[in-house]
This record gives C-alpha cells, structure tokens and sequence, in this order.
C-alpha cells in the first residue's frame, strides 16, 4: 500500500512546482506588453517600454531579438552604427563574441564603416586608434573602453573634459582616480569629491596612507567599529 502510495505523492509534487512557475511567469509581462526592464519580462528583454520575444527579429537585421541582447546591439534598431550594413551582418555567426575588425574591443556594429572620427583618413571600423574623446560625446556604448577618455553612463557616452556630476573634477579626472562621475559626493561623507582629492590630482589625498583615497574613504563611517572612522583607519 505504501508503494502505491509514492507514485501519488510524486504527482502532487509535480503538479505543484509546475502550478509555482506557471504563477511565477504569469507575474511577468508578456510579448507586447509595457515594461521598465528587462527583468520585468518574461522573454527577459525590454526595449522601448515594451517587452520582445526572444525568438523574433523585430528590426528585420537578420539577428533574432535575444542574440542582439546578448552581442549588446539594439533589437529595435537595424543598423545601429549608420553606415548601410545590417546589425546582424557586423554581428557575425557568434553572438557573444561579435565581429570586431579592427581589435579596439568595439565591436563593428557599434563602429560605422562610412565614419572617420579621427579624420585620419582610415574608417572607425578599420581604424582600432579612432578613439578621439570630444568625438565621442554621445555615442552609445557598453563600457569606458568605448568612450576614449571619457566615460560611459546609461549606455551613453560623455566625454572626458566634462564634469556630468558638477563637483569640480572632469570625468576623465574621476576615471582615473576612482571616484564615481556621477556622484558628487562618492563616499558619502558630506564632502565633495574634489575637496577631498587636494591640490594635486597626481598625489591625491590619502589620509591614512592605505593606498585608498580619502575621497572613496568615508569621514563619517567606521567599517570596522574600532572608534576610528574610514578615512583616519589604515586597518
């Protein structure tokens, strides 16, 4: 009887894990409907506000909605570089590791073959030392290493001679030194980052010589309870 018995119980507990995803996807938004982010998707891809299928091609670039999110390229865009060839076609067979001619880490559906930004006469896409930051305003990015000297923010460009967070450094200053570009006060302590960094970029201030500069090093916190905050703590 006991025997007869498992096979039942197994069922149940089937039928009760599915009935527990069922209701987990249904929390999720469906193909067409509005979202925020991709995790507020069931396909888990948002753009626009609106959630995608994983298995369309919605811009008709000839590369399926979740391949475009995983090269980084943009499902609702079917050229994104501007320069005539298709997203799909400069993204390559591989997805995660896309056509890249020149070696710059850009891949070429981010660099148009038509572009010369440095005007040095060889187009971005062949050119792996086009990286010219005042050009780079503005141009959509994954990380830093798009952006020249820049920085890169909300997928976004912003060049290196700016300050985006108005505390006194420039972005490229904050690049270098650690500090947050968009955060005026990147410890949080009440001090803003360019008082806290001193006179000499070069030598920024580190009060107690841990190799962390006090503007990354909190006045007002102590990490580890001892009395001495941050900043004054070399421990």
């Amino acid at each position: 009887m006991k025997h007869r018995a498992l096979p039942a119980l197994l069922m149940f507990v089937v039928a009760a894990a599915a009935a527990a995803v069922a209701c987990n996807d249904e929390s999720l938004a469906g193909t067409g409907d509005a979202c925020i982010l991709h995790t507020d998707c069931a396909s888990g891809i948002c753009a626009e506000a609106t959630c995608l299928s994983q298995s369309l091609d919605t811009d008709g670039d000839g590369e399926i909605n979740a391949d475009e999110l995983r090269a980084g390229s943009d499902p609702l865009n079917p050229d994104s570089d501007g320069d005539g060839r298709p997203d799909g076609e400069e993204i390559g067979a591989d997805s995660s590791s896309p056509l890249d001619s020149d070696g710059d880490t850009i891949p070429d559906f981010r660099e148009s073959a038509l572009g010369d930004r440095d005007l040095d006469g060889e187009n971005d896409q062949s050119d792996p030392t086009d990286d010219v930051p005042d050009l780079d305003e503005g141009l959509p990015c994954i990380s830093a290493a798009e952006c020249g000297d820049g920085i890169c923010v909300g997928g976004q460009c912003y060049g290196a001679d700016n300050d985006l967070d108005q505390d006194g450094l420039t972005n490229g200053e904050e690049r270098t030194l650690g500090t947050n570009p968009i955060n005026p006060d990147t410890d949080a302590d009440g001090d803003r980052d360019r008082g806290e960094v001193g006179d000499d970029l070069a030598r920024a201030t580190d009060t107690d010589a841990d190799g962390r500069i006090d503007a990354i090093e909190s006045s007002s916190v102590d990490t580890d309870g001892d009395g001495t905050p941050d900043q004054a703590d070399p421990n």
